[in-house]
């Protein structure tokens, strides 16, 4: 991918409450241990739910990190997700039809930036905050 996209740092389709709430920091995580929080996106909850929803049903994973197998998705710390999981979702988001002209957007924005998240990182980690 060449063409490179400038993302908000908060990514939001329908949320409207305070702007302190629940929610999910996405980020490209390195083997070698290299900071690339800048690169971050946070979605609140609501929001994010499109690609939680995805997440919840590929558990058991095993963590890129400590090869430690992960059980469930934890809405409370950090989730780990494996380069090939973030590929498949990619994949879903690109090929997803929604009504929703705005939506269609989001969804296609979130799958942009975790293609560009998936060249400077080796696997992607969502935070909660709950």
């Amino acid at each position: 991918m060449n063409e490179k996209y400038e993302f908000p740092r908060v990514m939001k389709l329908r949320y409207d409450g305070p702007s302190r709430n629940v929610g999910f920091d996405f980020c490209p995580s390195s083997l070698s241990g290299e900071d690339l929080d800048e690169r971050c996106v946070f979605m609140y909850e609501d929001d994010a739910e499109f690609v939680i929803s995805k997440l919840r049903g590929r558990y058991p994973l095993i963590d890129p990190q400590s090869g430690e197998v992960q059980e469930k998705f934890d809405p409370c710390w950090d989730n780990p997700i494996p380069r090939p999981v973030w590929l498949d979702i990619a994949n879903e988001l690109e090929t997803l039809r929604t009504e929703e002209a705005e939506e269609a957007e989001f969804v296609r924005t979130f799958a942009r930036w975790l293609r560009q998240a998936l060249e400077v990182g080796d696997y992607v980690t969502v935070t909660g905050n709950l």
